[in-house]
């Protein structure tokens, strides 16, 4: 009981920062989502999780297909225990999402546990926001939490 209340808890305040998070277990074929993870990729919650070969093949963007497996296959064997990316998700509509994505791993072996925290950026891949005046933030952000 008290695990599913932290979950709810975590699921509420992910969507109210914007944030989905996933997770997948070495072994494991799909990853589990999060209700926002769903909703970053354009799907209602519950959908089956695609592997990872059908997820870059039905929703990332083809021009960064080859560099987002290049990235993940070079940190799988980097050893090192976390990587950041930026890539963009096609949704079935043709929207494109510009997500920003920090994947972890724990641990080693058939333990190993990876696991991740995605946001929608409303900005292309490769760009800050510098030259964007505090309001805009404000209002940005008391958009996102009325939305959620």
């Amino acid at each position: 009981r008290r695990a599913a209340e932290s979950l709810r808890r975590l699921d509420l305040t992910a969507s109210a920062a914007g944030i989905g998070y996933w997770s997948l277990e070495r072994g494991a074929q799909r990853a589990t989502w999060s209700p926002r993870m769903y909703a970053l990729h354009g799907l209602e919650p519950g959908v089956e999780v695609p592997a990872f070969g059908r997820w870059i093949e039905r929703h990332v963007h083809p021009q960064d297909r080859d560099r987002v497996v290049a990235e993940y296959r070079d940190w799988a064997h980097s050893g090192a225990p976390s990587r950041e990316m930026r890539l963009r998700l096609v949704h079935a509509d043709g929207r494109v999402v510009h997500l920003h994505t920090h994947s972890h791993a724990e641990g080693r072996g058939e333990s190993a546990l990876v696991f991740g925290l995605s946001s929608a950026s409303h900005l292309p891949s490769g760009e800050t926001p510098a030259g964007k005046k505090p309001e805009f933030w404000k209002t940005s952000f008391r958009a996102k939490v009325v939305a959620s």
